[in-house]
């Protein structure tokens, strides 16, 4: 084998694969579901890999062991559901294998049986015949079984973004400060992900006219899983703590809950708020609020939503505004924004100016200087009458 660029690079990648993997696979932790999901994702990604670098190589190793050809690249149909399952995993709090998962196997399962028929009940003569031949390798063959794959993936990509947007939105009926929760690393590998395959569907098709497949975009798809896969497992790593999923719930379609007693609870939740002042902790939650007030989460949810027509986050941030203005306006202690922010119960100055212009229609320096304003008007004018 000639170890060009691409082939140095598939070595390393693969292997950096195999390696995250393993140590994903055995590391005790509370999340060891998402991380064997995860290791699962990286496994899949890592055989195929390894099956395309021996078949660049040298067909020796499946010309002595032909029933192991196709045994690695059928893992490629793994990419799309182990993500997806690790993405549920994030985003559904109480996320849990169910018998119906099982149908994630189905395209695998077929795969193998088609493989079966046509290649693996054959005796070992046989299959190295059809590997001399060429037959394994019929450029029709590789079509559908390449076009299939990857409607698979991007289908996959899409329901995952899609549990990822409806996370996305329900973090703010969740939390009242979401900064920490990072989203972005994840976006980055869904786009990503769908980006390539995208790409990898149209050199599928140019293989198929031409014969074979394009080496930029060979290496521009596995440069990308060299970067993914480290972003998804460092920042993944990181990020457990603050990514610990909502309660998957219904839109209150079959809630018992009534609507007079809605009303009840946010009026004990507004009293709650004014007499102790909960908005100013910036790591406040609906189920904090909910323990507080010893009613389900769900219900506080509905409550918010439904009686006060406000998002968790929006709600809470109507208290912290309120807060700032009383702050902004205090002619005694002249403070800084950034303290304003930080003393109302916001996590970091952009959240409070966004928050602020949505309420109040200006920035807080402008409303400051307008309240200023207000009262040099106001003393200029004491002055004249006196």
């Amino acid at each position: 084998m000639t170890w060009t660029f691409l082939n140095i690079l598939i070595v390393i990648v693969a292997f950096q694969l195999l390696f995250f993997s393993v140590f994903l696979a055995t590391r005790r932790s509370e999340f060891r579901v998402r991380y064997r999901l995860l290791a699962l994702f990286l496994f899949s990604m890592a055989l195929p890999l390894l099956s395309f670098i021996l078949y660049r190589a040298d067909l020796s190793i499946y010309l002595s062991y032909p029933y192991l050809f196709w045994f690695g690249n059928s893992f490629g149909l793994l990419w799309g559901p182990s993500l997806y399952l690790y993405v549920r995993s994030l985003v559904d709090r109480d996320f849990g294998f169910k018998k119906l998962d099982a149908l994630h196997l189905i395209p695998l399962a077929l795969y193998w049986l088609y493989k079966l028929l046509y290649f693996h009940v054959h005796g070992a003569h046989v299959k190295l015949e059809l590997l001399l031949v060429g037959k394994v390798l019929d450029s029709t063959d590789l079509l559908v079984a390449g076009i299939a794959l990857h409607v698979i993936v991007l289908a996959y990509t899409a329901a995952s973004w899609r549990a990822l947007a409806v996370y996305r939105r329900g973090l703010r009926d969740a939390y009242s400060s979401i900064e920490k929760i990072d989203l972005s690393w994840l976006r980055f590998v869904l786009v990503g992900f769908g980006l390539v395959w995208i790409a990898a569907l149209g050199n599928s098709l140019v293989s198929f006219v031409r014969g074979y497949p394009a080496l930029l975009f060979c290496t521009a798809n596995v440069l990308y899983v060299f970067c993914a896969s480290n972003v998804i497992l460092f920042k993944g790593l990181r990020q457990n703590e603050a990514f610990s999923g909502l309660e998957q719930r219904t839109k209150y379609a079959q809630s018992t809950l009534s609507r007079a007693d809605s009303e009840k609870h946010l009026e004990r939740l507004r009293t709650l708020m004014e007499e102790e002042e909960l908005y100013l902790t910036p790591s406040l939650s609906v189920d904090q609020l909910a323990q507080k007030l010893h009613i389900q989460p769900r219900h506080l949810s509905q409550t918010i939503n439904d009686c006060a027509g406000q998002s968790f986050i929006d709600f809470v941030n109507r208290y912290r505004i309120e807060e700032a203005k009383r702050l902004l306006k205090d002619p005694e202690h002249k403070r800084t924004i950034l303290e304003v922010a930080y003393q109302s119960g916001f996590n970091s100055k952009a959240t409070f100016n966004s928050a602020f212009r949505k309420s109040a229609g200006m920035t807080p320096s402008r409303f400051r200087k307008a309240r200023e304003g207000i009262l040099g008007s106001d003393s200029a004018r004491g002055r004249t009458e006196s």
